[in-house]
């Protein structure tokens, strides 16, 4: 296994093609998918209700009525963090008095917190809750808001993340050519008849590979760090430690894809075909909340949802800890993709599946 790993190493170093795709492409998608906004089906409204009375329900229930809008509840004290990841658009505080202010004709405390970029959001979101305050007090009502401009850190690292995560997948396909190519070189066969077994041969490649994949995480996550991206979440390392498990399962679906391909020509067909609509569908690329039910179900079931729904935990305020199941999941999914490839690669390197 030794032998292996050197060899593999000495020939990514010499492909000149090999730092460009795992390292720099990469990274490059960060810096330039990260300033566009993900699309979203609806704008997602952060809402909290500090009310003791009635009047806080009833604004609530008329913005959740609204079709465009998706209502979440927020905590007060992160609604700058969850604007700046962009887990929400904007937040209405609705005031522990306002109840009583309605009913006094008073003016109702209610604030509204947004970027710059949201204005004509919150003008939208101003007037159905004056409306909504005319219902309940039987009289017209221009409330007189507060909108505060939410102080954010930086550019939200969920922008590229869908981007992100099939690059990180797809450039596995780098590995997969090498496996396909060992066996049309008969240089798989070879190693076969030195003794070396199915597991230590995948295993030696895989570990290279996984190392120089490691590598390109971290340069992405520097990268991040340098140009002040916003995490979303109180400990940045642990975006890292999520992006090093989407590596692993990236080189043991390769795995897989080179003991099922025989033409490493179809490799970027099949990722086009399986991992970026998979991407898709687990909420990567668009608010997964915001999705039809059905797509939800279905996105439910790829790998991919249990990375993005590790990150959502995190800029939910949760811990690495409560991580623990996406990260179980993912890792016994590539525990299972080796298995099947070292199980095909025995029977291809055996004649018992077709040649290439």
């Amino acid at each position: 296994m030794k032998n292996i790993v050197k060899n593999t190493l000495t020939i990514f170093k010499k492909d000149r093609e090999f730092i460009k795709s795992i390292i720099l492409e990469p990274v490059a998608m960060l810096l330039i998918f990260s300033f566009f906004l993900a699309f979203q089906t609806s704008v997602r409204i952060g809402v909290v209700n500090n009310d003791k009375g009635e009047a806080g329900k009833k604004i609530t229930a008329m913005l959740e009525d609204v079709n465009y809008l998706k209502i979440t509840k927020v905590s007060e004290k992160n609604i700058a963090d969850d604007i700046a990841s962009d887990s929400i658009k904007l937040a209405v505080v609705i005031g522990e008095n306002a109840s009583e202010q309605i009913a006094s004709g008073k003016s109702v405390d209610v604030k509204i917190v947004c970027d710059e970029n949201s204005g004509n959001i919150a003008d939208y979101i101003r007037s159905l809750v004056n409306l909504s305050i005319s219902r309940i007090s039987g009289n017209e009502s221009d409330t007189e808001f507060t909108v505060n401009k939410a102080d954010l850190k930086g550019i939200p690292i969920n922008n590229s993340l869908g981007v992100l995560i099939f690059k990180m997948i797809s450039t596995g396909s780098i590995l997969a050519t090498l496996l396909i190519n060992d066996r049309k070189r008969g240089i798989a066969d070879r190693i076969k008849l030195s003794g070396i077994g199915t597991v230590p041969y995948l295993s030696g490649v895989g570990v290279v590979f996984l190392i120089c994949s490691f590598i390109s995480s971290v340069v992405y996550y520097l990268f991040a760090l340098i140009f002040h991206f916003n995490f979303g979440m109180e400990h940045k390392l642990h975006f890292l430690i999520i992006m090093l498990s989407v590596n692993l399962l990236a080189v043991c679906f390769n795995l897989l894809l080179s003991a099922l391909v025989t033409n490493d020509d179809v490799l970027w067909n099949l990722f086009v075909m399986i991992i970026l609509p998979t991407s898709v569908f687990s909420g990567a690329f668009f608010d997964y909340n915001s999705m039809p039910k059905v797509m939800r179900v279905i996105g439910g079931c790829f790998p991919q949802r249990w990375v993005v729904k590790a990150i959502e935990i995190l800029q939910a305020g949760g811990s690495l800890g409560d991580t623990f199941g996406c990260i179980t999941g993912i890792a016994a999914i590539s525990i299972v993709f080796f298995i099947i490839a070292a199980i095909l690669t025995q029977r291809r390197l055996s004649g018992k599946m077709k040649a290439d």
